[in-house]
């Protein structure tokens, strides 16, 4: 029985994220690849991050949330962080690497206009789990 909630849960979980990537070419979705250290053991370089556009009014934001945000002073540039706590204005976030992190240890809490997206979904980088 156990063997088979398994099995049901892994067609979901396939299922939504085909329909996620069903919604990137119509803007209901977006990507990005993850580059860097700052959130290993969670992501690794190369993964590929599909998130949903963060709407201030219609998203709910939790603790322990990743969240796709503009790097503070560098609107061009976009990080991923874990929500790590949240204030009525203010967000906190921080790397799950924390020894190789540039996050709000560093620059200070964010505000909500610098929150792009949600992640939704992580596809592992092909050669993360190959033996070499």
């Amino acid at each position: 029985m156990i063997h088979g909630l398994q099995q049901v849960n892994t067609k979901f979980k396939i299922n939504r994220l085909l329909i996620a990537l069903l919604l990137i070419p119509i803007g209901l979705r977006k990507h990005c690849r993850v580059f860097g250290d700052s959130m290993i053991p969670t992501l690794y370089e190369g993964d590929l991050l599909i998130y949903k556009p963060f709407d201030h009014k219609f998203s709910q934001l939790k603790i322990g949330d990743l969240i796709i945000l503009s790097l503070p002073n560098e609107e061009d540039i976009l990080i991923v962080k874990r929500i790590f706590s949240i204030k009525p204005n203010l967000i906190e976030v921080r790397g799950d690497n924390e020894s190789d992190s540039i996050d709000s240890r560093e620059f200070g809490p964010i505000n909500y206009k610098q929150i792009q997206g949600i992640v939704q979904h992580i596809v592992p980088q092909k050669n993360r789990f190959s033996s070499s």
